[in-house]
């Protein structure tokens, strides 16, 4: 089965225990009312586990998405709950969301809300194209399968 994710890394300094204390604890709740129905929205950080060189934890986000039933469309709250992985290596803190890319990419966003209490603290990582290379040549039988977007091949979106 296939996971996906996605590497991203600080724009701006910050330690990993700085980092931590900003989301220990981190926890919004909102109301939601439509018609009859109302719900308690929860955005929060979970599970904060700080390791050697690694901060892992869980994002969890309460949306309201709507559902046909029974003639009418009714509000039905749904949770997304995605894991995530600060690490530093070389001097450098690198972010991992375990998630598809448009979420992924809304994760980091709300992220960089919290440690940096603004957008853009937290950016894309990319990968040179030497690098990968090197990395499939030392270990050929371990590169699966490798997934590409943004290719600059016209009418490709995805390699």
């Amino acid at each position: 089965m296939v996971t996906a994710g996605k590497v991203f890394k600080l724009s701006e300094p910050m330690s990993l225990a700085d980092i931590g204390s900003k989301l220990s604890g981190y926890r919004i709740e909102e109301t939601y009312e439509e018609g009859d129905y109302k719900f308690n929205l929860i955005t929060e950080i979970t599970q904060l586990m700080p390791k050697e060189n690694t901060l892992n934890g869980v994002y969890s986000h309460d949306y309201v998405t709507h559902a046909f039933h029974r003639g009418k469309t009714v509000p039905l709250p749904r949770t997304i709950e995605a894991i995530f992985s600060f690490a530093q290596q070389k001097g450098q803190i690198f972010l991992t969301v375990v998630e598809k890319k448009k979420l992924a990419n809304f994760i980091a966003n709300k992220l960089s809300e919290i440690v940096f209490e603004k957008v853009g603290g937290i950016v894309e990582a990319r990968i040179s194209p030497e690098v990968l290379r090197e990395f499939h040549t030392k270990n050929p039988e371990d590169t699966k399968i490798t997934f590409f977007d943004n290719v600059d091949i016209p009418n490709v979106d995805k390699l």
